[in-house]
């Protein structure tokens, strides 16, 4: 595991911090990937891929209902042409803690997020990658 290279990606939305990361799970230890894996290493080793949410804190929080309510879906969106034959994968995200929902205090709250929302491998399966592009559809619900 000599070449470093990060693979994350971080986007800003309104209140919120929506993290897309590879991990590397190993024996049980999950560990954000942050080099690439020699094929010989890749017989003990499954990625998966997680998504992460923060609430963070804004100017505009005074005008918001607190604590944050709304159930997350997210979509794996498979990219076959017909589409009586895709099988999109989906996984819920439904707020429950107060820690993780209520207004933020500081830059950001806790993090919390869906931790093995797909395999790696799952992904070059039918059609979830498709001209190099992978499309997550993600809804919030009142």
């Amino acid at each position: 595991m000599d070449d470093c290279k990060a693979i994350y990606t971080t986007t800003c939305i309104a209140l919120m911090k929506l993290t897309s990361l590879l991990i590397l799970q190993h024996e049980n230890e999950m560990k954000q990937v942050k080099t690439k894996v020699k094929e010989r290493f890749l017989t003990s080793v499954k990625y998966i891929v997680q998504y992460i949410i923060q609430m963070m804190k804004s100017d505009r929080d005074g005008a918001l209902p607190w604590p944050f309510t709304k159930r997350f879906t997210f979509i794996l969106v498979d990219q076959q042409d017909d589409l009586s034959q895709r099988e999109n994968i989906e996984a819920e995200l439904v707020p429950e803690g107060e820690k993780h929902f209520k207004r933020p205090r500081y830059r950001e709250n806790e993090e919390w997020g869906i931790t093995e929302f797909v395999e790696h491998s799952t992904l070059h399966t039918r059609q979830y990658i498709r001209d190099h592009t992978v499309f997550v559809k993600i809804v919030a619900e009142p």
